[in-house]
């Protein structure tokens, strides 16, 4: 009898420890998304169109970058230095090449307001999307 007791013990514990562990990823998602909500970022301008276009009003253009790196889009260290970039903080001192150039890119999406190269170029890792609610782990 104390053999199943032990059991069904154990099997509680492990399964109180999954939805603790699930509880604390969506409570961090939520205030890491509140943070940035809150953080101030510049508003992204609006490029006009070309003259041949015929112009489309509230259309936001994103940027064009000077280089793409999709060389880079699978290397952990590029979008290290991307985040880096985007959330404004100084370059890692002795940092890789690959670093340096996700850097220059989260900066110069920083500037424009919107994590363009992100969203395009980032691999798709595990997303969980709902009505108000997005967690994407890349």
């Amino acid at each position: 009898m104390e053999d199943d007791d032990m059991k069904n013990n154990s099997i509680g514990i492990i399964v109180v420890g999954l939805i603790a562990l699930l509880a604390i990823v969506v409570v961090g998602k939520w205030l890491l998304d509140d943070q940035r909500a809150n953080a101030p970022v510049a508003v992204a301008p609006v490029y006009p169109s070309q003259p041949s276009q015929p112009s489309q009003p509230g259309v936001v253009l994103p940027p064009a970058y000077p280089h793409h790196f999709p060389q880079y889009h699978h290397c952990d260290e590029f979008w290290h230095g991307y985040r880096d970039g985007w959330r404004g903080l100084a370059p890692a001192p002795g940092c890789c090449p690959e670093y340096m150039q996700g850097y220059r890119i989260g900066k110069y999406d920083r500037g424009c307001g919107c994590p363009y190269y992100y969203d395009r170029y980032c691999p798709p890792g595990f997303s969980i999307r709902a009505p108000g609610f997005r967690l994407d782990i890349r």
